[in-house]
């Protein structure tokens, strides 16, 4: 038994983000904003850095660090960028970084510093929700789009973003009314069908859900949709139809190659058709894509089980846990990994131990949220059998030696030489070197 995430997230700004900038806000990819000219009644003075070449340097080298997936150093030379020059590009790709290495608390900080600098930006408001909801802050999430919609209730893609936040919540029939008042305006409203979309699926309404990406891809024919897409594939997992699922996920992947989200996805569908080297592979793209995103980590874990890699699945489940410590699936699929596998240099009792104690972990981390008919308390009873049992023929092992034969004496299976005949030639006696056989 293994725990696998299929992750239906929140991806309207993350998925538009991914690590390039093909995808920046068109308000962004233009000119950015100087906010150093100096005052032409004061005495000018020698200038020692042209800070304008100096900031597009820096911020260049971000981004293209941001493309090859180096995020440490993105964030580096994207702050070093804005010390010199104000760029909603810059800020937007800095909140990009933070969120692909998974820190989400800078990823909320760095998107308040861009509201504080733009507080009209809805596309620095949008990053600051996404901020806000990957660190579980729903309700701060909530209170700035209830003032942002209070103030102009009448743009739809305020209303959009305020529907993300009740996805967030659970409030899912409350979503699909909302967005269907944003479509009773715009009747060709992509970012409303998404998120009727998103509510359908969740509801577990796939007909209605596939319905609404129809609509939507029509709309969009020609041009594709990287997140229709990716819901798509959602439904098609849904229905377990995997033929179909890798065929959506594969789409959406050819406009965002390094989207972790739907990466992570078609690796767990590989899984479940027995294709783990695919599965790995996905999974190994969906970690470097995104070195914070914990699922992938987790799946990844369980595509190396599957090929029997212990070691490779038992550091990709502990990479998990350095992320999230109380990532209850991560323990309990390390318990199950010590459990099932055979180790060497590891006896069975000190094995099934070790499964014992990440099945105690995970307990302690997942709490009341358990599933129903949870296996855990069977898998630990189990383990704890299986010990007694390996302590058992130790004992017996210990007062039962098997006796260990004498070199002077043979085994009982090993033949003796006598009354066997020989080949080799008899020595002449020599007191009588030529006998004659007596007369008979």
């Amino acid at each position: 038994m293994k725990r696998i995430l299929y992750v239906l997230t929140l991806v309207t700004a993350l998925a538009a983000c991914g690590t390039t900038t093909q995808n920046v806000p068109d308000e962004l990819d233009g000119p950015d904003k100087n906010t150093t000219d100096p005052d032409p009644t004061l005495p000018t003075k020698p200038v020692l850095v042209d800070r304008t070449a100096e900031a597009d340097r820096l911020k260049g080298e971000g981004i293209m660090a941001l493309e090859s997936h180096d995020y440490s150093g993105a964030v580096v030379k994207l702050k070093e960028s804005l010390v010199f020059e104000e760029s909603p590009k810059a800020r937007y790709s800095l909140v990009a970084a933070y969120l692909r290495m998974g820190d989400a608390q800078s990823a909320t900080q760095a998107a308040q510093q861009w509201m504080d600098k733009e507080p009209e930006s809805k596309v620095a408001l949008a990053m600051l929700v996404q901020a806000l909801l990957r660190s579980n802050r729903v309700s701060d999430a909530r209170s700035r789009m209830e003032i942002w919609t209070a103030q102009k209730p009448d743009d739809l893609e305020l209303k959009n973003l305020a529907v993300e936040v009740l996805l967030a919540e659970g409030f899912h029939a409350r979503a699909v009314r909302e967005s269907a008042e944003v479509l009773k305006k715009d009747e060709v409203n992509i970012g409303a069908m998404r998120n009727i979309a998103r509510a359908y699926l969740a509801m577990g309404k796939t007909d209605l859900a596939l319905f609404v990406i129809g609509q939507g891809l029509k709309i969009r024919e020609g041009k594709g949709d990287v997140l229709l897409s990716y819901l798509l594939g959602q439904i098609y997992i849904q229905k377990k139809d995997w033929q179909r699922a890798v065929a959506a996920f594969t789409e959406c992947l050819k406009a965002a190659p390094d989207y972790a989200e739907a990466l992570n996805n078609l690796g767990v569908v590989y899984q479940e058709v027995g294709d783990y080297p695919s599965a790995v592979t996905a999974l190994r793209k969906a970690t470097q894509s995104a070195p914070g995103y914990r699922p992938a980590f987790l799946n990844l874990g369980n595509a190396y089980r599957g090929l029997k890699e212990f070691d490779k699945a038992r550091s990709a489940y502990e990479r998990a846990l350095t992320l999230d410590e109380d990532f209850s699936d991560a323990w309990f699929n390390l318990g199950i990994l010590y459990f099932e596998q055979q180790i060497e240099g590891m006896d069975d009792e000190q094995r099934l131990q070790l499964a014992v104690k990440h099945f105690n972990q995970y307990k302690m981390t997942v709490g009341a949220d358990a599933p129903r008919n949870d296996p855990v308390d069977n898998y630990i009873a189990e383990a704890a059998r299986m010990i007694e049992a390996a302590r058992q023929m130790k004992l017996e092992q210990m007062k039962n030696p098997e006796p260990e034969p004498t070199p002077d004496e043979p085994t009982p299976d090993e033949p003796t030489d006598e009354g066997q005949p020989t080949d080799e030639p008899i020595e002449p006696d020599p007191l009588n070197p030529d006998p004659v056989d007596p007369d008979p």
